[in-house]
């Protein structure tokens, strides 16, 4: 198993945002974790690449604890992410935006030039080679989340954390970047990825998790996961049937 979490916890004040949480990811899998806002899946996130510190329970990657380790050394391990609010260097070129990342996470390239040439690479795997000498900044929204993903390979990851990745994309681009990430796990990675887009969702994931209020209420397929009581209750409003 690639990523194994065990009665994780974290609370904010009075605020239970993860409670008691078990999940199992394997290799090259497709993950997602749903729920309603505020119901978790970020702080999880934010777990697992830590940014946050657990209250309780432990994280292992590939059979190491990683619980004690800073966001650098997890990164190192093959843990990378994307965040919600993408943030680019706006001023840096498209290309040197990724050579950052590559200079960093997993075997570091050696110098600048190389970090450069590999960059390359990384922005015609995901579509933008022919932005790679624009600023960032001039980039649109489905190509500045395409330049974050591209920042986050850079580092050579196992796994690969997608924090609501379709986020103000239209049908055709989401389309796109469904293709680009069945793409990423066939060429080995394995994918995590918080998410509301439930069509994307259906295309993408191989198994979902269902939190609410910090809770896990549901984990398997898509679909049956979807149609879970408990879930159309919090989604819909009504008790499930």
């Amino acid at each position: 198993m690639l990523l194994q979490v065990r009665g994780l916890c974290k609370r904010f004040g009075g605020v239970q945002a993860v409670r008691d949480l078990d999940l199992d990811v394997g290799e090259r899998e497709i993950f997602g974790l749903l729920g309603p806002n505020g119901s978790g899946k970020t702080t999880v996130f934010n777990l697992v690449a830590g940014v946050l510190p657990a209250d309780a329970g432990e994280i292992r990657f590939r059979g190491v604890l990683l619980n004690a380790l800073p966001p650098h050394r997890r990164a190192a391990l093959g843990v990378a992410r994307t965040f919600q609010l993408v943030r680019s260097l706006a001023r840096m070129t498209v290309t040197d935006n990724v050579a950052v990342g590559r200079l960093y996470g997993t075997s570091p390239a050696r110098s600048v030039d190389g970090a450069r040439r590999e960059a390359a690479q990384l922005l015609d795997l995901v579509g933008l080679a022919d932005k790679a000498g624009l600023p960032a900044g001039s980039l649109n929204l489905a190509e500045r989340r395409r330049l974050e993903v591209a920042r986050a390979l850079a580092t050579r990851p196992r796994l690969l954390l997608l924090d609501e990745p379709f986020a103000g994309l239209n049908a055709d681009e989401v389309e796109a970047e469904v293709r680009l990430f069945h793409r990423l796990r066939e060429e080995g990675l394995t994918l995590i990825l918080v998410e509301h887009n439930v069509p994307a969702v259906r295309a993408l994931c191989d198994r979902v998790a269902f939190l609410n209020s910090g809770e896990k209420i549901a984990e398997g397929r898509p679909d049956d996961v979807l149609s879970h009581p408990r879930v159309v209750e919090v989604y819909l409003g009504r008790p499930g049937g």
